[in-house]
């Protein structure tokens, strides 16, 4: 697939939080207090955090899923609320532990994000996340139910591949995998997007330590590790 073009092809790769403050719904308690971060483009950033810190609400603020409730999230100098969300979400991805895999087959799977894909460009997705050995015409079942965990997040990161992402979110892509799985899938998804700005939510320090920059969530701030 051609990488995306035009003004939002560079505006996406400047995601910037400042003083943001959020909560994962309405009603519920703040889980991010006053946050920075600044990414760049093509930079591979760690957000650790034990579970229920707010490391999902802060990737839905960052992909423009959830409002700030005060701060602000500005993406090529333009304040996230000002851009059209089609044309933002054209240029990020999400891959979490729970991706959401219709029924059908494969193809049919990975065209969700991508329509116009051909067989071809569908089958080099797979091999990036080492899953071509499976068949395009294969059936994934009920929510991909003939898929095991590690294989339907690999289906998942292909998918998102597919639409060659600017930014993407890995929100604790190998919850519940045993560590091989784990490793695998995590290094395949470092691996399938070499030009896209990568922000890892997860809890495991032997995660963290796969990508350059690392930041510790609690009580509502970042704190960059050393």
């Amino acid at each position: 697939m051609n990488p995306p073009s035009g003004p939002m092809r560079r505006a996406a790769t400047f995601p910037t939080s400042s003083g943001v403050a959020a909560r994962p719904a309405p009603g519920a308690r703040l889980v991010l207090e006053s946050v920075d971060l600044e990414l760049t483009p093509g930079s591979r950033v760690a957000i650790l955090g034990s579970s229920g810190v707010g490391k999902s609400t802060l990737g839905a603020v960052l992909l423009g899923l959830l409002d700030a409730e005060r701060g602000s999230v500005r993406v090529g100098g333009l304040s996230l609320t000002s851009i059209d969300p089609t044309s933002l979400h054209a240029h990020s991805a999400l891959v979490d532990q729970s991706p959401e895999l219709l029924s059908g087959t494969l193809a049919d799977a990975l065209r969700l994000g991508a329509p116009e894909a051909t067989d071809v460009e569908l089958r080099a997705a797979l091999q990036l996340v080492e899953l071509d050995h499976l068949e395009l015409d294969r059936s994934i079942g009920e929510r991909g139910s003939h898929l095991s965990g590690g294989e339907a997040r690999r289906v998942a990161l292909a998918r998102a591949t597919l639409r060659s992402p600017e930014l993407l979110i890995l929100d604790e892509p190998t919850a519940g995998l045993d560590d091989e799985q784990a490793h695998s899938v995590l290094t395949a998804c470092l691996r399938a997007a070499p030009l896209a700005t990568i922000v890892l939510l997860t809890h495991r320090d032997s995660e963290a330590a796969l990508v350059e920059e690392r930041f510790e969530l609690q009580a509502g701030q970042l704190t960059k590790i050393a």
